[in-house]
């Protein structure tokens, strides 16, 4: 039997054909309870609750999903609210983008040979098989990092763009997390939704949503390390400005106690020999020279 796709509620009452999907706006949750397609605390749960999960229940499945995009890592994220069960399929969705994208992916399926778990994989499938290519965007972006980091070019927001990353990776494992856990309480089918032979598909998601999680922690271990780097590297920067001044203050301590004790009120010995102020000037020059000698072959600067 093929499922059918529907629009709206109002083509679906039109027809109210046997088995069929629709892709519905997430303000019509209530209307879906209205017409006893859904209970009312789903459609209220539906409207208001932004929190990736899954709900296994009497005869049916409800699921709550975040679709990946710039809006999960803003905190706009496009949400998808799923109602799965024996007869029907309903999507509720939260943007016209995504609308336009579920109807892509159903109605151009081959829904003569679907059951409602094969359009479930599907949808599924279309929406976490691109995920890849926006993780290798992050990889690249960090990359970038530590390119500039050991090619001597730092941004002068660097520190900004490495804890800009750490979040949005956070969230990103966050979704990840909550993708496996719904993956994984769709392969227990507790409910007896999905055929037997029918699992598998499941379980690939399961695997592909578990090695997104994998890239996503990897990420996070290659950006704590870039900024482990940056850190060495300020610390190296920072010692070599402290190992400068100190070398500076080496060379003129001399020079200092010479000034002090040429500056005290004393009459001194030297001050009536002839040659006394020429032989302290060389005397000045020597200590420097000998100093910057031993400090270049020690390759203090």
């Amino acid at each position: 039997m093929s499922v059918s796709v529907f629009r709206s509620l109002e083509e679906w009452e039109k027809k109210k054909t046997g088995i069929f999907t629709a892709v519905l706006p997430v303000q019509d949750a209530q209307k879906a309870a209205a017409l006893h397609l859904i209970p009312e605390a789903i459609a209220h749960s539906c409207g208001n609750e932004n929190v990736s999960k899954y709900e296994s229940h009497e005869g049916f499945d409800f699921i709550t999903i975040h679709v990946m995009d710039a809006g999960l890592i803003s905190g706009n994220p496009r949400k998808l609210c799923i109602f799965f069960s024996k007869d029907y399929l309903l999507f509720f969705y939260s943007d016209s983008r995504l609308r336009e994208q579920l109807l892509q992916i159903l109605e151009n399926g081959d829904t003569a040979a679907d059951d409602l778990s094969r359009v479930l994989y599907r949808v599924f499938d279309r929406i976490t098989h691109e995920d890849n290519l926006e993780l290798e965007q992050f990889e690249t972006a960090i990359s970038s990092l530590e390119e500039s980091l050991f090619s001597g070019r730092k941004k002068k927001n660097y520190i900004t763009e490495i804890m800009s990353l750490r979040k949005k990776l956070l969230i990103l494992r966050r979704h990840y997390e909550r993708l496996v856990e719904i993956l994984e309480e769709l392969e227990d089918n507790e409910n007896g939704l999905i055929a037997e032979k029918k699992l598998r598909y499941f379980h690939m998601i399961s695997n592909r949503a578990n090695r997104l999680l994998s890239s996503v922690t990897t990420l996070r271990d290659y950006i704590a390390q870039v900024r482990e780097a940056y850190q060495a590297q300020e610390d190296y920067e920072q010692n070599s400005l402290m190992r400068f001044f100190t070398v500076v203050t080496t060379i003129f301590l001399p020079l200092t106690l010479v000034a002090g004790w040429y500056g005290m009120n004393l009459k001194m010995p030297e001050y009536h020999a002839k040659y006394a102020y020429p032989v302290v000037i060389i005397f000045c020059i020597l200590v420097i020279l000998v100093n910057i000698i031993i400090f270049k072959k020690k390759k203090w600067f």
